[in-house]
């Protein structure tokens, strides 16, 4: 029985195995090492961790803005419909307009100008010495909304979180404490210095 090769097919097949190869391997965005990117995160933002978005053109048309890193139904009241026309910003969904009773918890404040619940409206609503700062995209009273507002011991701002953390990725800890686990410390462990690493484990 005789064989007959093609050199153009040969070639295809050979091409055909290097991109199935690469395909199989290949992350969207390659990960620092540490902190609240896990090894399988498709997308690491070295501020956010792993995100699902780096722009609106990234995010599906039920979930059409991206906020820092998520997708979610709206960031103003334009993104809203009539029957639920306030966007309140502590998590970016479409609601009706509040009232001076209908706000509590951590949103009792009604914000008259958008008809949102919120935390804050601004620094002046920040009671608490721990957290002074008023977050704009959440309304929520924060630590910190950059690095300006950390000190040494904890000098990089977390903004998902608005608090201050001694480490992002294992680039920010020092030789003695090289790996920075997902609670964003500086430790010499396998990056799950105190909290479990789970299956949700460092995506927030």
């Amino acid at each position: 029985m005789r064989f007959r090769w093609s050199g153009g097919s040969c070639a295809s097949l050979f091409l055909w195995a290097i991109v199935s190869s690469c395909a199989g391997s290949s992350r969207t965005t390659p990960a620092p090492a540490g902190g609240k990117c896990k090894a399988d995160c498709p997308v690491c933002d070295p501020a956010l961790g792993c995100v699902e978005c780096s722009s609106d053109a990234n995010c599906p048309a039920g979930k059409p803005r991206c906020v820092r890193g998520s997708c979610e139904v709206c960031t103003q009241n334009a993104d809203c419909p009539a029957t639920s026309p306030t966007c309140f910003p502590d998590d970016h969904k479409c609601h009706g307009a509040c009232t001076s009773t209908t706000c509590s918890g951590e949103t009792a404040l009604c914000n008259a100008i958008t008809g949102a619940c919120v935390g804050c409206n601004s620094n002046a609503d920040c009671a608490d010495p721990e957290t002074p700062l008023c977050d704009p995209v959440t309304s929520q009273c924060v630590t910190c909304l950059s690095n300006a507002n950390c000190g040494s011991k904890t000098p990089l701002c977390y903004v998902r979180q608005g608090k201050c953390v001694a480490c992002l990725t294992n680039a920010d800890c020092p030789p003695a404490a090289p790996v920075c686990g997902t609670d964003l410390t500086c430790g010499s462990g396998n990056g799950c210095s105190s909290e479990t690493c789970g299956p949700d484990a460092g995506t927030m």
